[in-house]
């Protein structure tokens, strides 16, 4: 300890010391990931996983499958969407491209989609694939990108702060946070845990310890992590978690130059490296998949979307208090105040708040040495700059330079949450190096406290009046959860920070129920239907479509080539044989959902846009257009091919329901030799 004649008393770390400790670290650093590994393991061993698919029966919440939980309809890009391809390309024998929506795809540049090729190798989450049972590789699918997440960001931690126990309360605040939960998806877990590892081994690279081998796999692995985030693929979501950790490499790096601790040609040579290794994978890919990338970047939405910012509420910022609200009552809080449970999935803003008392404790805490300072003021403007984009928003000019055009206002709060779980640890353990003075402890823990908690209390309102099943007494409760840290904090940050993680666990995880196996999917019987019909047809090439969406995705799921599937971009030839004058280009030319009508009375096919990623299409079942494309089944839940003369291109093949219960008719149909 030293004691300063005009300052308070603190513990000076140099790098070294921060570093050594890695490679002999102590058996509590392991605690962590051991747990994460082995409840990874478990849950694969037992086929468990956290899919809504059990919506897609009758059943729904009652199925056997179902252990525990509830199964979220408002979940549907995953148990409707993503886990029905993913099922499909385990059924086809993981090809590059598939006959899944309007034409052919290449499945493996957009939905994370596991595929037989290179791009794999950066795509661990989805090995189980390859070596297991589909039922125990998705619940490995499910659950890695979450233990990727919590591993990243308690390495990250690790390396900047130097304490096991803050490194994993913030990875347990992270994977606690409503926002994961309700978009549940391997890329928004993944791409923050591979990113945050990534910047970890980067910069543990830099210290002057590591020579030879020791140097280098960081290097590499620093690379390695990098590819894996890059290869997700989603901007929207990349962009502001980019922000923060470059906040926090510069926060981190200029004060250790500046010390002499880190030397600048390490550095240089080190991340050129990292970042030539990303760059030549990432090129390789855009080369090997242009065609795909640029009909993705050509199309009306997403690719032609851009985001002037600003269109965000302050409440955002407090909605994730309310997550037991959403678990306990989902489809009465739906539309009170946000559209529905994802829309008002957030984070424990905590972090965000604290910046608030900053102004009575911030000499006494970051005035202890310029690597903190530094490091605070980098990611404060990371936040700032997130801040104004969500409830502001920049000049044109700014969002095009910084690439925040690309970025949905929903999406800022991926970087908005580990930004705010950062600054908590950042200010957590300069607390504890700090000595302030009571008053300024109490007025800052005031300030916090208080308008946080009225902003709590307001959104609650809001609720009530938006009529949402919130009562006086349950807001009141949901301040309470929030006072609870928040007025603990510059007193006993560590113990604040625990009380976080058991709240952000209690309202998160109970949004996913647990679930064994994917019997509605592979084993109901409508799925058993499909391939029974598929293999007696004896012929690969044949083309399903469905007119409800259940029955869709089970098609897909079965792996068969489903017309009806989800369009991840157009294929502009196939389209065009439905709409051969392009009369229509603007509304199909987009990542899509279909909507199927027949009508025997139509002459051509109609197409409509329902919602930005959802199309519509009337069409004649016997009309040239579906020799065109192929298709020689149809399954529908509508009157107008059974009641009444049966089309003479169709010939019933059975009755039965639907996977959620509703009656449908399969068809065969003939296809035209004329064509």
């Amino acid at each position: 300890m030293s004691q300063s004649a005009s300052g308070p008393t603190t513990t000076r770390r140099t790098g070294r010391q921060l570093f050594v400790s890695l490679r002999e670290p102590a058996r509590a650093v392991w605690i962590l990931p051991v747990v994460v590994i082995l409840g990874v393991l478990i849950l694969t061993a037992l086929g468990i996983s956290g899919t809504s698919t059990p919506e897609l029966t009758s059943g729904k919440a009652t199925d056997s499958s179902v252990i525990v939980g509830t199964p979220r309809a408002i979940r549907s890009d995953e148990w409707l969407v993503r886990t029905p391809m993913v099922i499909g390309q385990v059924e086809r024998g993981f090809p590059r491209y598939a006959e899944v929506g309007v034409g052919v795809h290449d499945m493996s540049v957009i939905s994370d989609l596991p595929t037989l090729g290179w791009p794999q190798l950066f795509r661990p989450h989805q090995i189980g694939f390859f070596v297991l049972p589909a039922a125990n590789g998705f619940a490995f699918e499910w659950w890695a990108p979450a233990a990727f997440l919590m591993l990243g960001v308690y390495a990250l931690m690790l390396v900047v702060f130097r304490d096991w126990r803050w490194a994993a309360l913030s990875a347990l605040v992270m994977f606690g946070s409503p926002f994961f939960h309700w978009w549940y998806h391997p890329t928004t877990f993944g791409m923050l845990g591979w990113a945050a590892a990534a910047v970890a081994a980067l910069l543990w690279s830099f210290e002057s310890d590591s020579e030879g081998w020791g140097r280098w796999w960081r290097v590499v692995f620093a690379g390695y992590a990098a590819a894996c985030f890059a290869l997700f693929l989603y901007p929207p979501s990349q962009i502001p978690v980019i922000f923060v950790l470059l906040a926090v490499v510069v926060g981190v790096t200029i004060p250790k130059l500046l010390e002499g601790s880190w030397q600048m040609r390490r550095i240089v040579i080190n991340t050129a490296v990292a970042v030539g290794a990303v760059l030549l994978v990432v090129a390789a890919f855009v080369i090997t998949r242009r065609p795909a990338l640029s009909a993705i970047a050509g199309t009306v939405y997403p690719g032609a979307r851009r985001e002037v910012g600003g269109t965000g509420s302050i409440e955002t910022l407090f909605q994730g208090w309310y997550g037991w609200e959403y678990v306990r009552s989902d489809i009465g809080m739906r539309g009170s105040v946000f559209a529905n449970e994802s829309e008002a999935s957030s984070f424990l803003f905590l972090g965000l708040m604290l910046v608030l008392g900053l102004p009575f404790v911030w000499r006494s805490v970051f005035d202890l040495g310029r690597r903190t300072r530094l490091l605070a003021i980098t990611v404060l403007v990371s936040i700032a700059a997130l801040l104004v984009h969500l409830l502001i928003g920049f000049p044109a000019i700014v969002n095009r330079i910084t690439l925040l055009d690309r970025v949905t206002v929903n999406r800022v709060l991926l970087g908005l949450g580990f930004a705010s779980v950062f600054f908590m640890v950042l200010l957590g353990t300069a607390l504890a190096d700090a000595t302030i003075d009571r008053w300024r402890r109490v007025a800052a823990g005031a300030v916090v406290t208080v308008i946080g908690a009225s902003y709590v209390w307001s959104l609650g309102t809001l609720f009530r009046e938006g009529g949402a099943p919130v009562t006086p007494k349950a807001a009141a409760f949901t301040v309470l959860l929030f006072v609870i840290p928040a007025a603990l904090w510059f007193w006993k940050p560590l113990v604040s920070m625990s009380a976080l993680a058991v709240i952000g666990l209690a309202v998160s995880l109970p949004a996913n129920p647990l679930v064994r196996g994917l019997d509605p999917l592979t084993s109901s019987p409508f799925a058993t239907m499909v391939r029974d019909v598929h293999r007696d047809d004896g012929n690969d090439d044949g083309v399903w479509i469905a007119d409800t969406w259940d029955s869709s995705s089970v098609i897909t799921a079965a792996g068969v080539n489903n017309l009806s599937g989800v369009n991840l971009y157009p294929d502009a030839d196939a389209w065009k044989v439905l709409d051969s004058s392009s009369r229509y280009e603007d509304i199909w030319n987009r990542y899509a959902i279909t909507e199927w009508m027949f009508d025997v009375s139509a002459s051509a096919p109609v197409i409509t846009l329902v919602h930005d990623d959802v199309v519509s299409i009337r069409l004649n079942p016997c009309g040239n257009e579906l020799d065109q494309l192929g298709v020689n089944h149809i399954v529908t839940a509508g009157r107008a091919l059974t009641e009444g003369p049966t089309p003479a291109c169709l010939t019933k093949v059975e009755s039965i329901n639907s996977p959620s219960g509703t009656p449908v008719t399969v068809f065969d149909r003939a296809l035209s030799r004329q064509f």
